[in-house]
Order: structure tokens, then C-alpha cells, then sequence
């Protein structure tokens, strides 16, 4: 999590995390931008969600790896763009739009279904 602009991990959250906020190595960088490339400097494959990216149906995914999702707002911040490979949902026609989470879980599946 960053230091600016990221909850604290409080009661609440570990609660609402179901408990899973107390198994997991969690850790406090100064910014996204930072976070990434601690990632890749330990291993990670980073993947960037984009509209112009490549179809994450025909990625080869390398692990371990970390899927980086923009807002809805702006998207990836133009400092973590360079960071990694652009790939895209694959749709029928470009004027559908996601939320962050519901484009998060798309893309969760889809990396799910193509380790098969």
C-alpha cells in the first residue's frame, strides 16, 4: 500500500478482509510508481491494464506477476506506463467501459483460465 492516498490497515479493514489481512505480507512504499518497481526488481511480471494493450487472451503469462489496474478517471499513471506489458480485455466493440474492480476480476479470470 502507498503512504498517500491508501486506507490504513485498521480493525475494520482486517475485518472486512475476513481475516485474510492477517496472512498476507503487506507492505508500505512512498508511491504506486515505487511499488511497482520493488516488483520487478523481486521477479514479478508486471502486466498493465489498458485499452490499447495486447488481448489477454493471447498473453503468455509469467509468473509470479502483478496486474496493475488504473481508475476509472486517468487510468495507469503516465510514471508507471513504461513499467510493464499493456494488455487489454478483449471485447466486441471498444465503446464498453469497466469499473476498476469489475475490469480486475476480468482480468484475474482470465489470467486463471490461460494457466490451463
Amino acid at each position: 500500500i502507498t503512504r498517500k492516498k491508501s486506507a490504513p490497515i485498521t480493525a475494520t479493514v482486517i475485518k472486512a478482509s475476513a481475516g485474510l489481512a492477517e496472512r498476507l505480507d503487506i507492505i508500505q512504499v512512498a508511491s504506486a510508481a515505487e511499488g511497482v518497481q520493488k516488483l520487478k526488481a523481486a521477479g514479478y511480471q508486471i502486466y498493465l491494464a489498458t485499452i490499447k494493450g495486447k488481448s489477454a487472451l493471447e498473453v503468455t503469462y509469467k509468473h509470479p506477476l502483478c496486474i496493475v489496474i488504473g481508475n476509472e478517471a486517468v487510468g495507469i499513471s503516465k510514471d508507471i506506463l513504461s513499467s510493464g506489458e499493456p494488455i487489454r480485455i478483449p471485447q466486441k466493440t471498444p465503446d464498453v467501459s469497466y469499473n476498476a474492480s469489475v475490469a480486475a476480476g476480468i482480468f484475474l479470470f482470465l489470467v486463471g483460465i490461460a494457466q490451463r
